[in-house]
């Protein structure tokens, strides 16, 4: 698939998600894929070997994603977003169960790892042009908070002084 082919996808699922961008938090983004999708998704933050950062588990019944709760707080979005991606964008599963503990799938009763898996080392990457569009997704994503988040300071309240807000509401900046 041509870059430009694999962008237009990755933004048009994205679009089909109907999700506002300003309420992003992990929890709200979680719940709304929840519902959309009218499947279950279950997120572990999970002590994984430190070289792998997150993977996801299709099931019958649920998606599982586990991401490694060493992981810094930006890393752990960030992986977490790789693996929505993998949801939403209906990428197809791998045996998996080399990459993780089996002590975890028996933890979870997981009897089918089927998935994908993100490590440290780029040589083990599930599948290298499905893990290239998942990036895509994250990138586009954070697109998006970055927009708005831009657009909240130029045109979001033009003062943080609570005193102040009446009158500078009143000068019609808000309008």
């Amino acid at each position: 698939m041509a870059a430009t082919d694999a962008v237009r996808r990755v933004d048009a699922v994205i679009d089909a998600l109907d999700y506002d961008f300003r309420l992003f938090e992990v929890d709200h983004f979680l719940k709304h894929l929840r519902e959309r999708r009218s499947r279950p998704l279950h997120l572990f933050r999970y002590p994984l070997e430190p070289e792998l950062f997150a993977f996801w588990l299709r099931q019958d019944e649920a998606d599982f994603i586990f991401v490694n709760r060493t992981l810094h707080w930006v890393h752990t979005v960030h992986c977490l977003l790789h693996e929505i991606a993998h949801v939403v964008l209906g990428h197809r599963g791998q045996d998996i169960s080399k990459a993780i503990d089996p002590a975890i799938l028996q933890e979870f009763g997981i009897e089918i790892a089927l998935g994908h898996f993100r490590r440290g080392r780029r040589s083990e990457m599930s599948d290298p042009g499905q893990e290239q569009e998942a990036e895509l997704f994250v990138s586009a994503i954070q697109g998006r908070l970055n927009q708005v988040q831009r657009l909240s300071e130029l045109y979001g309240n033009p003062t943080s002084i609570a005193e102040l807000r009446p009158f500078v509401d009143a000068l019609g900046f808000n309008s």
